[in-house]
């Protein structure tokens, strides 16, 4: 080989690690888009850490953010932000997800561990959460199945199995408990205790000042109520 070939080859192999630099970094950070490192339109595999907010296609790895976290396109991982986390496409989230006022993930998600805010924790898509989502004020996942828990004032899932500690609870589905002042479900396996408990098919136990059970042989009780 010559050495005008060996240079030739050493040119296009430094081309291809220069575009795999481009489109693969493992390390981002920012103050706010645009100053912020790599451009919104690339990717981060590996490492965001912040001391303001930033945002880039997909983030998959740890993001450290002082104010927030934005994935245009994917997000897998762990996040930690002063003040949000926002993943606008499909979200995996394995650990934690935390934030000083709001999670929003507004695609298909799954969840596997904790997801934390003093603010609210909402879910915009499909998916499954495998944990538990903590709130001060509310946690919305209309359409995801929550295989664990919800505790906040306000809780809403599409199916629950397990817990929902709170002052407003509903759900479709539930194999659990609900406690809180107003529990709402169409299908209870398990226990509701507050203030206003109703469902469509109790197989269970009602326990408040008003129970209604809507396909019940009564439809309401005070107190006490059970289903079989």
């Amino acid at each position: 080989m010559g050495i005008r070939t060996f240079r030739s080859l050493l040119v296009i192999a430094l081309l291809v690690l220069s575009e795999s630099a481009w489109s693969f970094v493992f390390f981002g950070e920012g103050l706010f888009p645009p100053l912020q490192i790599p451009a919104r339109e690339e990717s981060v595999y590996g490492f965001r850490i912040n001391p303001g907010w930033a945002a880039h296609g997909e983030m998959k790895g740890g993001d450290f953010n002082l104010i927030g976290g934005i994935s245009d396109k994917e997000f897998a991982g762990f996040a930690f932000s002063g003040v949000f986390n926002r993943n606008y496409g499909k979200t995996q989230v394995y650990g934690i997800q935390a934030a000083g006022l709001l999670n929003l993930n507004q695609g298909e998600s799954l969840i596997v561990g904790l997801q934390l805010a003093l603010g609210a924790n909402v879910q915009g898509g499909a998916g499954s959460v495998y944990g538990f989502q903590v709130s001060g004020i509310g946690n919305w996942a209309e359409k995801m199945n929550v295989y664990g828990g919800q505790s906040g004032m306000i809780n809403r899932a599409k199916v629950l199995g397990g817990v929902q500690l709170g002052l407003f609870n509903t759900t479709e589905t539930m194999a659990g408990f609900q406690l809180g002042m107003v529990n709402s479900a169409k299908t209870v396996y398990g226990f509701q205790i507050g203030l206003w408990n109703s469902t469509d098919n109790l197989h269970g136990i009602q326990l408040g000042l008003v129970n209604l059970v809507s396909n019940g042989p009564i439809k309401f009780l005070p107190v006490f109520n059970i289903g079989i």
